[in-house]
């Protein structure tokens, strides 16, 4: 089930604790959290490029941009399982 992810006109959005409550959200561990890079228990690192955009690397290499959270973790979760 996809967490909703809609946003008000008037919220002050943060991208970082967005990433943090939908990675919580999946049960997706954090290794370690920088702010703006999150590394996470599996190999998998991601950085907040800014409001709608979070960057996947994996062990330093860069996998894809996301601009949606959800689809983000799906991708680290189908990664994880493989």
């Amino acid at each position: 089930m996809l967490m909703d992810t809609t946003i008000p006109d008037d919220f002050d959005f943060d991208p970082h604790g967005l990433l943090l409550y939908a990675l919580e959200y999946y049960g997706i561990a954090i290794e370690r959290d920088a702010g703006k890079h999150v590394w996470l228990t599996n190999g998998y690192s991601i950085e907040v490029e800014g409001t709608d955009l979070w960057k996947l690397y994996d062990n330093g290499k860069v996998i894809a941009p996301f601009a949606d959270v959800d689809e983000l973790c799906a991708f680290i979760l189908r990664g994880t399982a493989a």
